[in-house]
């Protein structure tokens, strides 16, 4: 493993799921660049769609401090339910 982002099939399946899942950014093979020309304009200026050829990138662009921040600030508030034991009262 060097690193390299391989290209991927099915790439208008997968971004069509993902703006329906109200992702608002995606990225993508620098290789499946072409496939774009297949996906719907309003869906393309819906969504920022990042092409990527190296992992450097993908981490550069997946990982945003700010919003690990948010997401964990929010999920501390969230209470936790301990499976184990709501079965147990259950039963």
């Amino acid at each position: 493993m060097r690193g390299h982002v391989l290209p991927i099939g099915g790439l208008k399946e997968k971004i069509f799921a993902a703006y329906r899942g109200g992702v608002k950014k995606i990225l993508i093979p620098h290789e499946n660049g072409k496939d774009l020309r297949d996906i719907p304009k309003n869906i393309l200026k819906s969504v920022k769609v990042v092409e990527v050829s190296h992992m450097d990138q993908v981490l550069k662009e997946a990982i945003d401090a700010e919003e690990i921040f948010v997401e964990t600030t929010t999920m501390a508030a969230v209470p936790v339910r301990n499976e184990s034991a709501v079965s147990r009262a259950t039963n």
